[in-house]
C-alpha cells in the first residue's frame, strides 16, 4: 500500500501513478496532428475552408512543386514542423514525463495544439493564395528569409525544450 495520497485534478508532477489512457491519448493525439494538417493542405480542405468564409480560393501555391508529397515548399515546411513537434511531444509523454494527467486533460491539450495548428495552416494558405505565383526553380529558392528565420527559431525552441525536459 502506497503512502502517497491519490492524485487529484488533471495534472500532477513527479507522480509514479502515470495514467496510461491519458498518456496514450496525449501521444496519439499529438502524432495525429501532422497527418491532419497534411490532409488540409493536400486535399484542399484549407482552401475550401477559406473559400467558405468568402476568401479567394486557389490551390496553386499550396500544392505547387517543388515540395514533398504533393505539397508546395511552405506547406512542406509547416507539415514537417508539425511532425517534429508532435513526435517530440509524444516521445516526452511516453518516455521522459513523470506527470499524471487525465484523459480529459490530455484531450484538452491535444485539442488546443490542433486548433492552433489549424489556424496556422489556414493563415499560411491565406498568405499563399494572396501571393502572386512565383516561378522559382528549387525548394530553397522559394523559401524566403522569413521562413528560414522561423525554421531557425523553431529548431532552437525544440532543442531548448528537449534539453529542459530531460
Amino acid at each position: 500500500m502506497s503512502s502517497k495520497p491519490p492524485p487529484r485534478g488533471p495534472f500532477h508532477r513527479e507522480n509514479s501513478d502515470i495514467s496510461i489512457p491519458g498518456t496514450a491519448t496525449f501521444a496519439l493525439g499529438r502524432l495525429a496532428d501532422a497527418p491532419l494538417q497534411y490532409t488540409m493542405f493536400a486535399r484542399g480542405l484549407a482552401v475550401k475552408g477559406l473559400a467558405s468564409v468568402g476568401l479567394r480560393a486557389s490551390n496553386v501555391l499550396v500544392t505547387a512543386v517543388p515540395g514533398f508529397g504533393g505539397l508546395g515548399p511552405i506547406p512542406t515546411l509547416l507539415t514537417g514542423m508539425y511532425a517534429v513537434a508532435g513526435i517530440r511531444q509524444a516521445y516526452w509523454a511516453v518516455f521522459t514525463a513523470n506527470n499524471y494527467y487525465s484523459t480529459s486533460a490530455s484531450l484538452g491539450i491535444v485539442f488546443c495544439n490542433t486548433a492552433i495548428n489549424i489556424v496556422n495552416t489556414l493563415a499560411a494558405v491565406h498568405v499563399l493564395i494572396s501571393t502572386p505565383n512565383s516561378n522559382l526553380g528549387s525548394f530553397t529558392d522559394f523559401i524566403g528569409w522569413k521562413q528560414w528565420a522561423g525554421l531557425t527559431i523553431f529548431a532552437i525552441g525544440i532543442a531548448m525544450e528537449t534539453i529542459a525536459k530531460k
